[in-house]
């Protein structure tokens, strides 16, 4: 194990990889996302699935606006998009088939946002966190 460390360390330091990838994993050992870091480790948009789609959000905390892309999406098989303020009450619905939105969330004040993606059946949930 301290071999593979030490080799990727150096694979790294020495620019053969663009981005590396930490996996997450639920309770039962399945992996549920994954997070890309750049060559310099700084922390890019996380990757979630829901389905066969990939899922961005980013930034986070965000200032002005919040970006969703998800891929894969058809007119037959759209997501919906929507966020939600601490007390629970929806502040924006929209759905989409195109994968990418930009939520101008600049008027909303400072503080923690459920944002809901729902695809068919499935649902994942994001903590937002608005900032000035």
């Amino acid at each position: 194990m301290i071999r593979v460390v030490c080799f990727l360390m150096f694979m790294i330091s020495t620019n053969l990889f663009a981005v590396h990838y930490k996996f997450n994993y639920d309770q039962a050992g399945n992996r549920d996302g994954r997070i890309m870091f750049d060559i310099t480790g700084k922390e890019s948009a996380p990757v979630a699935m829901i389905l066969n789609h990939e899922v961005k959000v980013f930034p986070n905390p965000a200032i002005d606006n919040l970006n969703v892309q998800i891929s894969a999406l058809t007119e037959e098989n759209p997501a919906t998009v929507e966020l939600f303020d601490v007390h629970g009450n929806s502040i924006y619905k929209n759905e989409t088939s195109t994968g990418d939105l930009a939520l101008g969330i600049s008027a909303n004040s400072n503080g923690f946002y459920i944002l809901s993606i729902t695809i068919e059946d499935e649902r994942i949930e994001y903590k937002i966190i608005k900032q000035q």
